[in-house]
């Protein structure tokens, strides 16, 4: 691989690089046939939309549904305890995608789903 190509590469941080091939100099992107979905009982590691974290963006999921909590974090930790129509119910820690590290805030709440990203699935 070219130093140019792997020095850019080294930056991204959701790149699985583990489907390169260095004899032909080919990166397979599996497709993606369906949407990854939320399962009960298990942990993942999600990024936020940043409409979720301003206090006032959404006042109906704050007062009705999250008692008047916003997320502080856009990255987190979570395990999905409800599912709610299109709501998981969370209980999660502020994660650090850099240092791939547990930061010491935690949030519980309800999220939802199409304002979350899946970015890891832990167990």
């Amino acid at each position: 691989m070219r130093k140019i190509i792997q020095d850019q590469l080294d930056k991204v941080v959701y790149a699985d690089l583990s489907n390169f091939d260095e004899a032909t100099c080919t990166y397979h992107i599996p497709k993606q046939k369906e949407k990854i979905r939320f399962e009960i009982n298990k942990t993942y590691i999600i990024k936020l939309d940043q409409s979720l974290l301003k206090f006032g963006e959404n006042p109906i999921l704050e007062s009705n549904w999250n008692n008047g909590k916003v997320p502080k974090n856009i990255f987190y930790k979570a395990e999905v305890t409800k599912i709610v129509g299109k709501m998981i119910y969370i209980t999660g820690i502020e994660f650090d995608l850099n240092l791939n590290a547990d930061l010491s805030n935690f949030w519980q709440g309800y999220l939802p789903i199409d304002k979350v990203e899946i970015i890891k699935i832990l167990c």
